[in-house]
């Protein structure tokens, strides 16, 4: 009878497990990366773990959103994306704040994005934003994008302080020709710029 009892709750178990909702997660973050099921961003650890991806080739051309307001004071940050694996795919910050992202580094392609190609980032504020790149490498800097190759930048805002040896912005550092046109709308900056000798 006691054993009757035990398979009863085993298949009622596997029953309910049956019907719940399936939620995947993969390299630390919820979802699939599709843009019915976005990569779910709501920690600082979440947005490293993305950058560390990115950087390394996976995930480049994924859908991300952010979920709440995240604040980066005091963490260790790699831009996301850089010359070999360029973010291509969306970020929606969901009208979230990051706030105090810091880093120096003497790359080129600084700032939250490194480098984007063909990439959609929107609905993103950054705050107290404190970015330095050293030396003569250090171009193309800026508090959202270092450089786009293309893409769209909507509804996104940067404040705080960004500084480098060229190509220094608060929204994007640089672009490249008519060939890939990158277009940017519903954006400001109130950030101090410094060029570095």
């Amino acid at each position: 009878m006691k054993t009757k009892r035990i398979f009863a709750w085993v298949l009622c178990a596997a029953m309910l497990m049956a019907f719940m909702p399936v939620i995947s997660m993969a390299n630390g973050y919820f979802g699939s990366g599709t843009e019915g099921d976005p990569y779910i961003i709501s920690s600082a650890a979440d947005l490293s773990q993305m950058a560390a991806d990115i950087n390394g080739g996976i995930n480049t051309d994924a859908y991300f959103k952010l979920n709440k307001n995240i604040d980066m004071t005091g963490a260790d940050f790699t831009p996301i994306g850089n010359q070999s694996h360029p973010f291509s795919g969306t970020f929606d910050g969901g009208s979230h704040i990051i706030y105090g992202l810091t880093y120096s580094t003497k790359a080129r392609y600084s700032g939250f994005f490194g480098k984007i190609k063909n990439a959609v980032v929107k609905n993103l504020g950054l705050e107290n934003v404190n970015i330095t790149a050293t030396g003569i490498s250090g171009k193309d800097v800026a508090g959202l994008v270092g450089n786009a190759q293309g893409g769209t930048i909507d509804r996104c805002y940067v404040t705080g302080s960004v500084s480098g040896y060229a190509g220094v912005s608060g929204i994007l550092g640089s672009t490249h020709s008519s060939t890939y046109p990158t277009t940017i709308s519903n954006c400001y900056a109130r950030v101090q710029l410094t060029a570095e000798s």
